[in-house]
């Protein structure tokens, strides 16, 4: 403490820098928890996190200076077999979340089909080259290009060509689907090689030169992620409302899930690290050809030595009452898998959330173009497989662009949701009503004649005419459309031939009205 002039002035804070991976997410929960609940500050420090990014490695900002700690991955492991002065402080996952996201109906049906496709990677993904290595991949014949950051450089179409990406399970998938992206994902973890995850790190010569600062940090941060685990929903309002992320809240619960169960479990404390499982990874690092040669790794851990975490010595003592002990164990265990049985109902339950946001018109709830053409182009493919009917129904809404001027866009908006739920009371079971855009909507019937075709438009013409839309400050309007069929013929080619068919039945109509 300080006395000045009667005063007593706190020790001031000491500053350091941490380079992030990545752009502000749930990854770096642990941080933000330490910063707002003011972990940082009680253990003397004053912590400005920088954001990364796909081409920025940390390991190299913090070798020069830009940073006094870093968050790496195992790559970390191969700068310091490399001759790179690093030290790891904390492993904060205990499994990595690092993988190759590989788009469907590339090609890519096994790992090996990586050879002669784009792979675009991150700066920092030695770990995914040493995978690949390890399941025979040859990466040369890989064409490796930079990662853009965004996973819509996967959709078909797009220049360059890219075929697969290194990802994070807890992002990637997320965007993938929103994306309406099909993939598949080829994991280290499912080829049974386990790597750390999100590391904490420093320099050597930081580490010498302050230990008590790098004491501080880890236990802060570990607080931080203690916290985090057990208050995510509070954490990412916190990342919502202090840090600037293009994230949705789903998108951030999500990450949560998936974050949350790399953490491990109460077996092993957040931040262990085993120095034989980390000789293991050297090993696999060597024997593909990643690295030259293994070397001591003492140098590399910030902790002397590997420490065991404190199961086992409660194991030692309780060796005298094993059959208690195994009971014990038995229904931690159990209450463990209840509790992962749990987190993984609950992010099936997110993903078929998210599944329903991807294919869904948020305006109207109905099937959005994406959905409807999915849909409608197996639908096609069945039906001139089996030689069976299918019809496609265009609905234009008639001068909806003056209603819009005359009224608003706020009543426009009521008359499309009208419609819509007039659309799914007239359609069958089994039928799909979808939004194309603006004012264009379709039906699509599969195992329909023309029968089942005048009943659903006879049906719509007539709930218009029952429901006319109205407001407070809007006289009843009742809702006039124009609609056109297509039948499927079995020498189209596509889905495509027949809304062209309809289109055409429709314009026509139009005009005649």
């Amino acid at each position: 403490m300080l006395f000045l002039m009667g005063v007593v002035s706190a020790d001031p804070l000491t500053n350091v820098r941490v380079q992030l991976k990545w752009l502000h997410q749930y990854q770096f929960a642990g941080f933000y928890a330490a910063i707002s609940q003011g972990y940082f500050e009680d253990a003397g420090l004053n912590v400005t996190l920088i954001e990364g990014g796909p081409s920025l490695d940390p390991v190299d900002e913090v070798l020069a200076g830009q940073a006094e700690f870093g968050v790496g991955n195992s790559s970390l492991l191969v700068a310091y077999l490399e001759g790179k002065p690093v030290v790891m402080v904390a492993a904060i996952f205990q499994h990595t979340p690092f993988a190759i996201l590989a788009r469907n109906k590339a090609g890519i049906n096994t790992i090996k089909d990586l050879e002669g496709k784009t792979l675009m990677g991150e700066v920092h993904a030695d770990e995914l080259m040493a995978f690949l290595l390890a399941q025979g991949v040859d990466i040369n014949k890989i064409n490796l290009v930079p990662h853009t950051g965004n996973i819509r450089s996967l959709i078909p179409g797009s220049t360059p060509e890219i075929h697969a990406s290194t990802s994070y399970l807890s992002t990637e998938p997320f965007l993938a689907v929103q994306v309406g992206l099909d993939y598949q994902i080829f994991s280290p973890n499912e080829y049974g090689i386990d790597y750390y995850g999100d590391s904490l790190f420093t320099s050597r010569a930081f580490a010498d030169e302050n230990p008590e600062t790098v004491v501080a940090m880890k236990q802060a941060l570990l607080k931080g992620w203690q916290y985090a685990a057990a208050n995510s929903e509070e954490v990412i309002s916190d990342i919502l409302e202090n840090y600037s992320t293009d994230k949705s809240r789903l998108a951030l619960t999500f990450e949560a899930q998936t974050i949350n169960n790399l953490l491990e479990d109460e077996m092993i404390e957040i931040g262990y690290i085993s120095q034989s499982r980390l000789n293991n990874i050297a090993t696999l690092f060597t024997a593909t050809g990643l690295v030259n040669e293994t070397k001591d790794l003492k140098p590399f851990l910030f902790q002397p030595a590997e420490q065991a975490p404190k199961w086992v010595g409660y194991t030692l003592l309780a060796l005298a009452a094993i059959s208690v002990v195994s009971t014990v164990i038995a229904t931690r265990i159990y209450h463990l898998n209840q509790q992962r049985i749990a987190e993984l109902n609950k992010r099936k339950e997110l993903e078929i959330l998210l599944t329903e946001q991807a294919r869904t018109d948020p305006l109207t709830n109905l099937a959005n173009r994406r959905w409807f053409e999915d849909v409608g182009s197996k639908s096609v493919e069945q039906a001139l497989r089996h030689k069976r009917s299918l019809g496609v129904i265009m609905i234009d809404v008639d001068q909806f662009k003056p209603i819009n001027d005359l009224h608003g866009h706020h009543f426009g908006d009521q008359c499309l949701r009208t419609l819509s739920a007039i659309l799914l009371d007239c359609i069958r079971a089994g039928d799909l009503a979808a939004r194309l855009g603006g004012d264009e909507f379709v039906l699509l019937l599969p195992d329909a004649n023309e029968d089942v075709a005048d009943a659903i438009r006879n049906r719509l013409l007539e709930q218009l005419r029952n429901h006319p839309i109205q407001t407070n400050e809007v006289e009843p309007i009742i809702l006039s459309v124009s609609m056109g069929i297509g039948w499927l013929e079995q020498t189209d080619n596509g889905l495509a031939d027949v809304i062209h068919r309809a289109d055409q039945d429709m314009y026509a109509n139009k005009e005649s009205n």
